[in-house]
């Protein structure tokens, strides 16, 4: 459920150009997927689970996703607008069902920022027993200027090592707010869809 592009060398320095999440609604509460993730399309907020799995012998910073998000968080709590401008974005996915089969279809859900990152324990089910995990609070851009889409030449832009600035230039207009703002912007650049169908009287 968590893809991780290869970072690239640039003159800026190393940049992930982008992270694919997934998430399989299906899944939820079975023996392999415990967690249940939630995606609040309307108010801007995804909360997800990471994948460190019940039976695992190692840290659950070390499982392949956790790492990659946890070094995202990192990126997405950065201070400054040149860290940002660096910082990996979220595109975020979840199976749905077409034609009674909950396998095999996908929908884009958004571009989000990690705001959030907790680590909890968890209930193992069938195993009785307990593990420890990542849950994540990822907010999610407005793209209401892009009409709800991601054109795929920004992450092109970003794994093709040109400067991070070169790159900015070419993402969604909510992104660019945040790499300048932070997040003193998330209440302006978050995804509200009450919000973006309300017309001013003058239109």
């Amino acid at each position: 459920g968590i893809n991780s592009m290869r970072s690239v060398p640039t003159d800026d320095g190393d940049r992930r150009p982008a992270l694919l999440i997934r998430s399989s609604p299906w899944k939820a509460g079975s023996e392999q997927t415990p967690w249940h993730d939630v995606f609040d399309l309307p108010n801007g907020h995804v909360r997800y689970f990471g994948d460190n799995k019940a039976g695992s012998q190692k840290s659950p910073d070390l499982s392949k996703g956790n790492a990659a998000l946890l070094e995202a968080f990192d990126g997405h709590q950065t201070p400054t607008p040149e860290g940002r401008a660096k910082a990996v974005p979220l595109l975020l996915f979840r199976s749905v069902t077409k034609n009674g089969k909950p396998k095999g279809h996908v929908e884009f859900c958004g571009l989000g920022i990690i705001e959030r990152a907790e680590r909890i324990v968890q209930w193992a089910g069938r195993e009785r027993t307990t593990f420890t995990n990542y849950v994540y609070d990822i907010a999610l851009m407005d793209l209401t200027a892009e009409d709800e889409q991601i054109d795929w030449n920004w992450i092109t832009a970003r794994r093709d090592g040109i400067s991070d600035e070169e790159s900015l230039a070419q993402a969604p207009a909510a992104w660019r707010e945040w790499v300048k703002h932070g997040h003193s912007a998330l209440p302006r650049v978050r995804r509200r869809v009450a919000r973006s169908r309300v017309e001013k009287v003058s239109e």
